[in-house]
């Protein structure tokens, strides 16, 4: 989460947080929402059955969420924002990791967070600071 003005942002550990908490979480902060991009992702082809319902599962969580909180969400796909935050992988982590630090460097950025922290920023710039410097070292 990032505040449009830039001046607070959040980034949390979703893989270990229960369904509950992650509802929670979003609940808590709706105040400050304005929007939400969701990356628009599906299974790979080599993924098992089981992990693919997991990542169903955990996808329909966040928009029950959202929606469950009168939060407005958008499917973005990895493209789309890559090319905005001008970080195009083409399948290489270290990329969107590299940028998202540069963006935040204050944070500990690892491959888990690095993609949430850059579509997060991606957002905020659309919903409120095209065009405009924003600090994200805050």
């Amino acid at each position: 989460m990032i505040r449009l003005d830039g001046k607070e942002y959040h980034c949390w550990g979703m893989a270990s947080m229960t369904y509950k908490e992650r509802i929670d979480q979003v609940a808590q902060v709706v105040d400050d929402v304005c929007m939400t991009y969701l990356e628009r992702v599906g299974a790979r082809p080599n993924d098992g059955r089981s992990s693919i319902f997991k990542f169903g599962t955990d996808n329909g969580v966040w928009i029950g969420a959202l929606l469950a909180c009168g939060v407005p969400y958008e499917l973005i796909t990895p493209t789309k924002w890559q090319i905005g935050m001008r970080c195009l992988t083409k399948g290489d982590k270290k990329v969107t990791r590299a940028r998202a630090q540069e963006l935040f460097p204050k944070v500990k950025v690892t491959h888990q967070t690095a993609d949430a922290l850059l579509i997060a920023a991606y957002c905020q710039r659309k919903m409120g600071a095209i065009g405009a410097k924003v600090d994200f070292s805050a």
